[in-house]
């Protein structure tokens, strides 16, 4: 922490009731550290709750009061940091900094594509759900799998498509 000037948190989707209070302890720990040395936090654009929990609702004020900029990455997200308390003056509504980047050419994925036995006569949709959905032990999990199973064969059949699963995170 001493000898960093930023911390540049890109959680993502970090902050809401579905992911319960761990993180956001953890985070402003992070932070509390932070200020000691003088260092900024600074939380990339990412999504924001919902929020209904207090113990969370608590943190969250908390965490974008103790942290130097907050970005809220869609105006949903925004605003519900609004609704729970959140001091506008710290919290700014900016897109997503991964549609900033370049990808590769597209001659390189339709390569890639077609080696990994991808039939691209087709329409291909890549879906990336969180990985968290997996690995996390939780009933709603259960049904998050089947809403993407669900939606795997809509699109598959409406679309005659070929589908994707491209985990994320």
């Amino acid at each position: 922490y001493i000898e960093c000037d930023a911390f540049f948190d890109i959680g993502g989707f970090q902050f809401a009731d579905y992911w319960g209070t761990k993180t956001a302890i953890a985070r402003y720990k992070m932070i509390q550290k932070c200020n000691r040395f003088k260092t900024s936090y600074i939380f990339m654009p990412q999504t924001w709750g919902p929020f209904s929990d207090p113990d969370l609702i608590q943190l969250v004020n908390k965490l974008t009061d103790s942290a130097e900029k907050s970005f809220a990455r869609e105006k949903l997200s925004y605003d519900n940091l609004m609704q729970i308390g959140c001091r506008n003056n710290k919290i700014q509504y900016c897109y997503d900094i991964a549609w900033l980047f370049e990808g590769e050419h597209e001659d390189w994925a339709s390569h890639f594509l077609m080696h990994k036995g991808v039939n691209l006569d087709k329409t291909v949709i890549f879906l990336t759900p969180n990985s968290h959905i997996y690995s996390q032990k939780k009933k709603e999990n259960i049904n998050d799998i089947e809403q993407i199973a669900a939606i795997i064969k809509v699109l598959a059949e409406e679309f005659d498509a070929e589908i994707i699963l491209m985990g994320h995170q």
